[in-house]
C-alpha cells in the first residue's frame, strides 16, 4: 500500500484529499505538527509528502513557510 504524508495548516484541503486518496487504496497521515511528521517519515517511509501550508519570499530574499 502506498503511503502519503500531508503536512500543513490547510486541514480542509488535507482532509478532502485524504478522503479521496483513501478510497483509491492509499494510506494517508495528516498532521500540522512538524515533529510528528518527522517521526512518521522516519518510521513509515511514505512514498510522497505533500506540504499544504504557505511559502514565499520575504523582502530581504529569505524564504518563509507557514503551517
Amino acid at each position: 500500500m502506498k503511503k502519503i504524508l500531508i503536512l500543513g495548516s490547510n486541514q480542509g484541503f488535507g482532509q478532502s484529499l485524504s478522503n479521496k486518496m483513501k478510497n483509491k487504496g492509499y494510506k494517508i497521515k495528516c498532521t500540522r505538527n512538524i515533529k510528528k511528521a518527522q517521526q512518521y517519515k522516519e518510521e513509515q517511509n511514505p512514498n510522497f509528502i505533500l506540504f499544504t501550508g504557505k511559502m514565499g519570499i520575504n523582502k530581504d530574499g529569505t524564504f518563509y513557510f507557514e503551517f
